[in-house]
């Protein structure tokens, strides 16, 4: 058993010279191509060779995590409502309405029974952008969220008032930092998302339920919506919404560059 710097589990190589002479001397099933380049298992010109593996679950930076939630959560805030310019909770039934995912398969109009990643780009692109709200306390204290009104990672939110000249801590007769909300919205929703956010989220959304047909496309759909697991609570009990804390859970801290 060797470990590789690159991977955090461990990986079987089967005994073999230093430098490994035959593709058929390692292997690959377990590796991946920059682990055996970098120690030099296979030539470079053998790399090409090498069986296809997946590649690693892309990293989204934290303000692409801020864009794509923002634009998915509405004003509802643990039965009150946001203040003006931020954002806080996803519920099942809006979120499909966002999508324009219909819940009957007699839909008509705008309203699909299942939509592509293409319909789901152009869509979370037309959503509006509110900076997301930080969940308050546990349970019963979540209602206090919107009266706190605190921005989800205020430190990045900072950072992108400064980075932007919208704010200058030095300043001490400057704005409040939360009155630059709406500003700092317009400029992020001009931005958009990346293209591996949107990749990310349609792989999520699809993955739950009856994703996928007989040729092997995935789509989004009502049922694949209704059983994100993000409108469960822990002990896998329905529920109504999700906050920023759900949606980082469902996406995996550590597929998040939080730098």
């Amino acid at each position: 058993i060797r470990s590789d710097p690159i991977r955090s589990d461990p990986i079987r190589i089967k005994k073999c010279p230093l430098i490994c002479k035959r593709q058929d001397d390692v292997d690959t099933s377990l590796l991946s191509t920059n682990y055996l380049a970098h120690f030099g298992f296979v030539s470079i010109a053998e790399l090409d060779a090498l069986p296809q593996i997946e590649q690693q679950q892309q990293i989204l930076p934290v303000i692409e995590v801020i864009k794509v939630y923002g634009k998915m959560a509405g004003p509802t805030c643990f039965g009150k409502v946001a203040p003006k310019g931020s954002s806080c909770q996803i519920t099942a039934s809006e979120l499909k309405k966002e999508l324009g995912i219909s819940t009957s398969s007699s839909s008509s109009g705008e309203d699909r029974v299942r939509i592509t990643k293409e319909e789901i780009s152009d869509a979370l692109e037309a959503l509006p952008f509110q900076w997301p709200l930080k969940p308050y306390g546990r349970d019963k204290s979540s209602d206090k969220t919107a009266v706190i009104n605190k921005g989800a990672e205020t430190y990045l939110y900072m950072d992108q008032l400064e980075s932007r000249g919208l704010y200058d801590r030095r300043n001490p007769t400057g704005p409040l930092p939360t009155s630059l909300r709406p500003q700092l919205n317009g400029i992020l929703q001009k931005e958009g998302l990346k293209g591996v956010t949107v990749d990310r989220m349609f792989e999520i959304l699809s993955s739950n339920g009856s994703g996928s047909d007989s040729d092997g496309d995935r789509y989004v759909t009502n049922e694949s919506i209704e059983n994100l697991p993000m409108f469960r609570d822990e002990d896998g009990l329905r529920k109504d919404s999700a906050d920023y804390f759900d949606f980082v859970r469902l996406l995996g801290s550590d597929s998040i560059s939080w730098d």
